[in-house]
This record gives structure tokens, sequence and C-alpha cells, in this order.
């Protein structure tokens, strides 16, 4: 019996049309506009709908660029596991193996009443000037594979280095000498952040 080949189904392109369409509409879900790329087999759906800047009016093209944030993470995750599954990475391998700019000395910040470093920051609670006193050790281990694929490596957005001490703060008024952090204990962080070990 020979196989069959994967194939969209019949009409495919339209019901796809369609459906991508209608989320630049809908009024829960309404996008600006997105770009489309699905293979099966031989065949290929890729399109591009609505704007990519509405100020501008510009249409979106399928070779738009534009972040994905954490969607990121998904996708690399599982490339990761594919890669894993063939025996091109393991999970215990330093990040630096595979991206020598990871080879260097990474350090553990905590803080601490007496900590020799300080950072001054505005309260976005009450407006205070507050100081956060901290101190630097060295990180035991190099960052992993497994860090990264957990989110425990304790590398962060630069975009949200303000709103951790926020959430330091928050947390330390429900819990004082606690501050939260998205990242295991030994966690080796790029920016100032504070964690607890």
């Amino acid at each position: 019996m020979p196989t069959q080949k994967a194939r969209f189904r019949d009409g495919y392109e339209s019901a796809l049309d369609e459906h991508f369409k209608s989320l630049l509409t809908d009024k829960q879900l309404a996008v600006p506009g997105l770009v489309v790329l699905a293979r099966r087999g031989g065949e290929c759906y890729h399109k591009a709908f609505g704007m990519s800047d509405l100020s501008q009016g510009r249409q979106m093209r399928t070779d738009a660029m534009y972040r994905m944030y954490s969607m990121t993470k998904v996708m690399i995750s599982f490339l990761a596991l594919r890669f894993y599954e063939e025996g091109l990475l393991d999970f215990n391998d330093p990040v630096s193996k595979y991206i020598p700019s990871f080879h260097r000395e990474w350090e553990v910040v905590r803080d601490t009443d007496d900590g020799g470093d300080m950072l001054n920051y505005r309260s976005m609670l009450t407006g205070r000037e507050l100081q956060l006193r901290y101190e630097r050790r060295p990180a035991k281990q190099p960052i992993l594979i497994k860090h990264l694929m957990s989110e425990t490596s304790g590398i962060e957005y630069d975009l949200f280095s303000e709103y951790d001490v926020f959430l330091a703060e928050v947390f330390a008024i429900a819990r004082p000498g606690w501050w939260p952090t998205a990242s295991a204990n030994n966690c080796m962080r790029t920016s100032i952040a504070v964690v607890t070990l």
C-alpha cells in the first residue's frame, strides 16, 4: 500500500486567509498585523496580514522583522529539545560551549545590610528615594543549558530591571528581609537584581 504524502487539506488557503484576517478585527484578540509561515509536505503557506506600522499606515510584509519577546523561549526550547533528542547537546553542558561570550566570570548578587555596593532608586509605591545594599560573590558554577531551559540563569531583559526593584520592594514590605527573584539560588545575574542565597 503506497504511503500518502503529507499535505494541507483541499481549500486550506481560503480557510487560513479567512481565519487570519478575522484576527485583525476580533474584539478580544485583535492584532494589528501578523506573518504566517506553515509548511506541510511540499506545500507552503506564507502570507502577511494587517499593518506593520499603524501610525505610518505601512502594510505588513512577509519579510517583516519584529520583536517576539517571550515567544522566542518557546521556539528555542523546542529546538533545544530536538537537538537533545539527536544527541547534539546535553542539558548539563555550559552555555559557553555554544556561545563563547558566556565563557567568563559570573557573579551572584545578594542583598545584605552591610554590603559594600549600594543602589539608589525611587520607590514606585511611595515615591521615596531608597538605598539597596548588596554584595557580589563569584558564581559557584557557569550557566548551563538546563539553567536557560528552566529560566533559572538569572539573565533578564534590561526592560524589566526597574520592575525587579518594584517587586523586591513589594515583597520586602510583605516579608521583610526577603527579596524575590525569578531565578533559583546561586543564579548568575547580568544586571543588578537581588537574590536570596
